[in-house]
């Protein structure tokens, strides 16, 4: 992370955001509060927690109130989760641009990772480069960091407590509504030692696939750097297609619940373009509904 500059920090009010909080307070930061109104009087204390600890030390806070209407209106995505992570991550990346921040923080915690890579792995088996989350990703050009996925969840709270750092707990992550959470409950009832053989599992499938994981990378930035030319995506090695495919995705802000089918779908129909013109390229505006297999190819 470049401490010369400013960075954004998305603070929600719980645990661990806020440990994140106050741990960056003395940097160059900037923090980003999205109130989804989804809790009721819960959402406002949880906003006005943030607001006060920035007040209080002079930061700059920046927050998107929201209610069913207007979040209908920013996004049409029907899944709520889904919906809601869209909304959050366009109200940051305007942010970013607009006070020219480079770098996101954002506070995932070793549970999350390992909430993630079982969700991953229930999905996709045998078809992922990566299973958890990343510590660094890009997405429209911005750099997004997590620092604190080397702390248990429990750990953080024991650091909030003993440190007074104030915090606020969203019961609703208990609730059996969403895979995620059902998959909370369950490690929530595991030994520290079980959760540590788990997260290791995933990281050796993580170190075996590492070399393939390189090799996309490496053919992801070539692609990249010719502004994604259907000509070049077709003489890649058909093993990396897919990969590059998902990537493609993952850089362009896109959320949709993808599944292997779609993909293999979505190679077959840029691979079906006949010719080998330079000067067409995915469309990085608008992508694929997620209800059919649209794909919109564009001159450039």
């Amino acid at each position: 992370m470049n401490n010369s500059k400013k960075i954004l920090l998305a603070v929600s009010g719980g645990p661990d955001s806020m440990y994140m909080l106050n741990k960056y307070r003395n940097k160059a930061i900037e923090v980003a509060h999205v109130n989804y109104n989804y809790r009721g009087n819960d959402s406002i204390k949880d906003e006005a927690l943030v607001r006060n600890f920035c007040n209080s030390r002079k930061i700059p806070f920046h927050v998107l109130v929201l209610n069913h209407e207007k979040e209908l209106s920013l996004s049409k995505i029907k899944n709520k989760q889904y919906r809601a992570r869209q909304i959050r991550y366009d109200f940051f990346f305007n942010i970013m641009k607009e006070n020219n921040l480079e770098t996101l923080l954002v506070a995932h915690n070793k549970d999350d990772f390992l909430e993630t890579a079982i969700m991953q792995y229930k999905k996709s088996p045998n078809d992922r480069l990566f299973y958890g989350i990343k510590k660094k990703t890009m997405i429209n050009n911005f750099l997004i960091e997590r620092p604190l996925l080397k702390y248990w969840k429990n750990d953080i709270l024991e650091k909030c407590n003993k440190k007074n750092i104030p915090y606020r707990v969203d019961q609703s992550n208990f609730e059996p509504v969403y895979q995620r959470n059902r998959i909370r409950i369950v490690l929530k009832n595991k030994s520290l030692l079980e959760k540590e053989n788990l997260i290791k599992s995933y990281e050796n499938i993580n170190l075996q696939r590492k070399s393939l994981n390189k090799e996309v990378e490496f053919s992801f930035s070539l692609w990249k750097d010719e502004n994604f030319s259907i000509k070049v995506f077709k003489e890649f090695d058909d093993k990396l297609k897919n990969h590059l495919v998902y990537q493609w995705i993952i850089e362009q802000n896109i959320y949709i619940n993808l599944s292997k089918g779609k993909i293999i779908n979505i190679v077959n129909f840029i691979q079906s373009k006949k010719g080998n013109n330079n000067n067409y390229k995915l469309s990085d505006k608008y992508y694929i509904l997620k209800k059919n297999k649209e794909i919109k190819i564009e001159r450039y």
